[in-house]
């Protein structure tokens, strides 16, 4: 598999028995726990599905995930698998579930579209960035600028592996024109990276962080049953 690249399932909210059972037997034994200490379905169906679809990226890479999925967590929490030089992340939101590999760090973020508090902003953005929401007069355009720079700056922290032992103002994301993203770092410790966007559904934002601009051309969209296919035959 060409590095990198992302995944993505849809629906991860609404799985049928027969899905949900076919999940717990792929997932280790400590997310099916997990999974199980929720009180809503929809939780417990996008927590299965989310270490579902990281074992998936691992097998399409080439590599074995089986068994009881050994991960390490570095500092600050952030999940590393056990292997050099293969770097992942996942989020999800609503009915979606991401996740992105490569050989070098990265980091992505999806969120579901809802109506925000503004104080938000003026709490965690810089003031280049709540300068750039100033100008959107309608709150539909307010709001799709504000999460188009939530996702960047998430991904970027995930990315980076420190969460929000990072400040969200210590840094400003600016989307170009031409589709680019301008990244000013404030604090001159903070890593320089890559960011994009990607449009997976209109009532979503999603974007990646990465350690380079060799981003990849899409995200590709795959079903529970292919997950189930590829990874049922071959557990450990």
């Amino acid at each position: 598999m060409k590095l990198p690249v992302i995944f993505a399932v849809t629906d991860a909210d609404v799985l049928s028995d027969e899905l949900f059972r076919g999940l717990q037997k792929i997932v280790s034994a400590e997310r099916r726990c997990k999974a199980e200490r929720f009180h809503r379905r929809e939780d417990a169906c996008r927590s299965l599905l989310s270490e579902a679809l990281v074992r998936y990226t691992f097998f399409d890479a080439g590599l074995q995930c089986g068994g009881e999925f050994e991960l390490t967590r570095n500092e600050f929490g952030k999940p590393e698998p056990v292997l050099s030089g293969f770097h992942f992340n996942i989020s999800h939101s609503g009915t979606w579930v991401v996740c992105a590999a490569d050989n070098e760090e990265i980091g992505i973020d999806v969120e579901r579209i809802h109506k925000v508090d503004s104080g938000i902003s003026q709490r965690f953005f810089s003031s280049i960035e709540n300068k750039l929401l100033s100008d959107f007069k309608s709150p539909a355009q307010w709001l799709e600028c504000f999460y188009k720079l939530w996702v960047l700056k998430e991904s970027y922290i995930k990315a980076i592996g420190k969460g929000l032992h990072c400040p969200l103002n210590s840094f400003a994301v600016l989307p170009q024109n031409d589709g680019s993203v301008q990244l000013i770092r404030y604090n001159e410790t903070l890593p320089q990276k890559y960011l994009k966007i990607y449009d997976i559904d209109p009532a979503y934002k999603c974007a990646l962080c990465c350690s380079h601009q060799n981003f990849p051309r899409e995200v590709k969209v795959v079903t529970v049953q292919e997950i189930l296919c590829k990874l049922e035959p071959n557990r450990i």
